[in-house]
């Protein structure tokens, strides 16, 4: 019975680490989508075409890693407005480069708050 206990009390700690990462990922992709909701009152893009960039915005922060990647695998992957445009061509590139620009200053702006924020938090303009 002890060899069980202790087995399973170092597999609750084995989970625990990626189970942290994995919310920080989540947090990330609630707030991004938040913030290309209210950015999107500005540059007016379809709703099929907004769910098409969060889309790819969701799968850039899935791949992402909290720790340093190397230039090599930053490399290997596509960027966030390499894949915008092949979703959406319809869609201009200043429109995407400006909405990108201004998510990329959002989601430092999330990875840098503590960690205890509440997910309806998340609007990023009003918590800096």
């Amino acid at each position: 019975m002890h060899l069980f206990k202790t087995l399973f009390l170092s597999f609750l700690f084995v989970v625990q680490i990626p189970a942290a990462a994995v919310s920080k990922h989540t947090m990330l992709v609630h707030c991004l989508n938040k913030e290309l909701d209210s950015m999107n009152t500005e540059h007016q893009l379809s709703p099929d075409n907004l769910e098409k960039l969060k889309r790819v915005m969701d799968k850039k922060i899935m791949q992402m890693s909290f720790d340093n990647p190397t230039s090599a695998e930053q490399r290997k992957r596509p960027g966030a407005a390499e894949m915008a445009r092949k979703a959406m061509p319809g869609v201009s590139r200043e429109t995407i480069d400006t909405m990108l620009d201004s998510l990329g200053q959002s989601s430092s702006d999330i990875s840098q708050r503590p960690r205890k924020v509440r997910l309806d938090q998340c609007n990023t303009r009003k918590m800096i």
